[in-house]
């Protein structure tokens, strides 16, 4: 019991840190998403640049698929944690009906890969990161177009814009498939033994 006790004091120590630098990174990567394409819309004369350029909608399709990736991350991990959530009070209520029983239960597919998505650190670094570089990008060729004071630049997107955008359709494709993972497993029939 003591050892599980620390665990609890120990997580609880990291886990506000945690949650308060994950809440400020996302509140920046929302910011910048949407606050870079309108400084860039507010401004006539960075509009008509990038227009005439042919970076604005590359530049508008970067910035949109960073913020897009971002929210489908905070939805994954919304409704994770309220699965777990849920698989609490399930416990408890069935602990309530029968506090003899002492055999495990069967847990639902939908808990079980809410767990297995919550353990999954990769996901949210791999899409943070993904996330600083579709923003990266395009502040990059945002800056390219503005920095050019006689308008020379004309945007042909090369091949790294090209795979940039394709591995932009590709990461979102792949929130929304866990998305409707959850969703689909949430509404499979659920298999607990009585015990």
């Amino acid at each position: 019991m003591a050892n599980g006790e620390a665990g609890k004091q120990e997580e609880s120590e990291f886990y506000g840190p945690y949650a308060e630098y994950s809440k400020t990174l996302r509140a920046w990567f929302v910011s910048y998403g949407i606050g870079g394409p309108v400084v860039l819309l507010s401004s006539d004369k960075a509009w008509d640049s990038l227009v005439k350029s042919g970076c604005g909608r590359y530049v508008g399709l970067l910035f949109i698929s960073g913020g897009i990736i971002q929210i489908l991350s905070a939805l994954l991990n919304k409704h994770s944690m309220w699965l777990l959530y849920l698989e609490e009070v399930d416990a408890k209520e069935r602990k309530k009906k029968n506090p003899q029983a002492t055999s495990p239960t069967v847990r639902k597919p939908t808990y079980k890969l809410a767990e297995w998505y919550s353990n999954q650190t990769w996901v949210d670094v791999l899409l943070d990161i993904y996330t600083l570089l579709l923003f990266g990008w395009a502040t990059r060729l945002a800056f390219d177009v503005l920095s050019n004071e006689d308008g020379a630049i004309v945007c042909r997107p090369d091949h790294g814009d090209k795979i940039c955008i394709a591995l932009s359709f590709m990461a979102t494709i792949f929130v929304i498939y866990l998305i409707i993972k959850l969703f689909i497993d949430a509404r499979a029939p659920s298999t607990t033994s009585a015990g």
